[in-house]
This record gives C-alpha cells, structure tokens and sequence, in this order.
C-alpha cells in the first residue's frame, strides 16, 4: 500500500540575477525537510540523503543515500494540493552498504536508474522494475581521478543538448552526439577537484573520457538537468551554479574547459548540502529545487524550493 504524504508547499525562493563573479544571495522565506512534513522516520531515515533525480515523464523523483539504497516519491495535484507519495515499488535496499552519492537515468521511459558509488569508484547501473532490484552493468571511473579523491554529482545529458549547446571536447572539437551510440553522455563531477568529466559510455566496457570542464566552484558535489531548457545546475557548500555545456578553453590548465555559467548565488542550506534534483515541468512558471542535506541539518534531510523560471532563465 502506498501511502500519501501531504507537502507543505510554502516554500518559495526570490533569486538575484547575477552575472558569473558576482555572488547573491539565495534568500529564502522557510524552509522544510520533504521527511519532516511528512513524518517518514525519525532517525535514520532522515540522514546520509546525497543524490537527487527528477523524471518528468513519469513525475517520479528519485533519491539515494549514502550507505543504504534509493527510494522514489510520485507527484500528484489535486483538490489536495500539490504532494508526493512513497512509491515503495520503486525502492532498492541493497544487501550491504554501498556509499550511493548522486543517482541519474538515460532513459525516462524506463525504471532503470545509474548512481556513483562512491567508495568503489564505479558507476553502476540498477533495474528497478522488477520486486528485486539488480545490477545491470557497472563502470569503474577510478583512474579518472588522483589518489584520496572522491566523485559526487552524477547526470546524463541527452544528444539534444549536446546540439543545441555546441558541446565541445576537450580539445575544443564539437562532439554532438554520442559516439557510443547512446543517446547522451554523462557528466561526472569530483567533489573535492570541483572538476565535472564528459564520459561516453560504450557498450563494450570502454569508459572514453570526453575532456575536464570547470565551475567556479570549490567543489562539485551535485549535479542536475533542466530538461525544459538545457541548463545545468551544480552546488557546493557555497556556491549554487546555474550553467550550460557552452565552454571555452580553461587557462589555469586545471580543466581542459571551462562551462559558461549564466548564475552563481549563495548555496541554499548549510555547507553540508549534497544532492540535487531539478523538477522543471510542475508548471509553466516556477521551476522547484529538492536540496539534500547529508547531516540532516535541523530535521530538513531535503529541502523543496520552488523558483520563479524567469528569475533564472532571463
């Protein structure tokens, strides 16, 4: 049985356009846990939350956390209002503690969701369709990154957006679609570098490190896809990006290139902040963040800020 939880939706965020190297505020007029509105746990259900995804197609938003599993939240809106409710067909609780940091899907259409393992430095792809979640492919991304490093933020990029925002290689090549025959690329971020890698996957194992992109950020510990628009949102401790996959080359010679951030403001929450999800198609004006919080700062585990779209678009 699925249960209904109500969601308080009050919880509205007024954003400062701002150009990259001017540094807003990201104020806020309350904040609320997604967990403490609707009561699921008290203990351990609300800490060690990281990863975040929004599926628009099905209106599922996924979540993963460190050293447990994923579990997923369905939208409604009705004479109720507007809420999510525990969808616990589409749950994985994993034999043994896996360190799951950010969690993505290639395909919309599916219930197949890829997630960073943090400590194994692997991406692992999970089916979740069936009453016991498995394993369908996994990835191994450790040579990417020098010793005592660690990966984060995890999203995949249609071939659209490639197109439509001139992706380039590290080399400066325009690099369109993916040549794995997939139908986008991942991006993978090194939270403690900040540094983001391109990734095609091909589908006989080979991990083809597109190039290093760079954020003004100090770290890069999540990473989301506005699917109306193309934008990609990142956030640190500090720090919240909003940016597209236009790029130049990188002169400090820390990145092959760096991304074109259109917005940087003050990141929501305390420093603690981990995970992100972009829920971008509720309605035609707002666009909402869900923020996790890994040290479940005063009970908000995850946060949920809704946004006026043209406060980030315009």
């Amino acid at each position: 049985m699925i249960k209904k939880y109500i969601l308080n939706f009050s919880v509205i965020l007024i954003l400062i356009n701002t150009a990259e190297g001017k540094l807003s505020n990201f104020p806020f007029t309350e904040h609320k846990s997604l967990f403490q509105v609707a009561g699921i746990g008290k203990n351990d259900d609300e800490n060690n939350w990281s990863g975040g995804h929004w599926n628009p197609v099905t209106k599922t938003i996924y979540f993963c956390r460190n050293k447990w599993g994923i579990r997923s939240f369905k939208y409604h809106e009705d004479k109720k209002g507007k809420y999510f409710s525990l969808d616990k067909n589409l749950e994985f609780i994993p034999h043994k503690k896996h360190d799951f940091e950010s969690i993505t899907q290639s395909d919309l259409n599916s219930q197949i969701v890829w997630v960073i393992n943090e400590n194994e430095n692997k991406l692992e792809e999970y089916d979740l369709s069936s009453a016991s979640p498995k394993l369908v492919s996994e990835w191994s991304v450790g040579k990417l990154v020098a010793k005592n490093t660690s990966f984060e933020g995890l999203v995949f990029v249609p071939n659209s957006y490639l197109q439509k925002y001139n992706f380039k290689d590290g080399e400066g090549h325009a690099y369109e679609k993916a040549e794995s025959g997939r139908s986008g690329i991942f991006l993978l971020s090194d939270q403690r570098s900040g540094i983001i890698y391109g990734l095609d996957l091909g589908k006989d194992g080979k991990v083809n490190v597109i190039g290093s992109y760079k954020l003004p950020l100090g770290s890069t510990r999540a990473l989301d896809l506005d699917y109306e628009s193309g934008y990609l949102f990142a956030l640190d401790g500090k720090k919240f990006a909003a940016f597209t996959l236009n790029s130049k080359k990188d002169d400090s010679g820390e990145a092959d290139r760096k991304f074109e951030v259109k917005k940087l403001f003050k990141s929501p929450g305390p420093e603690s902040v981990e995970g992100l999800a972009v829920i971008s198609n509720l309605d035609k004006k707002t666009i909402s963040f869900m923020v996790t919080d890994d040290d479940n700062f005063k009970n908000t585990a995850i946060r949920w800020y809704e946004v006026e779209r043209d406060l980030i678009f315009k």
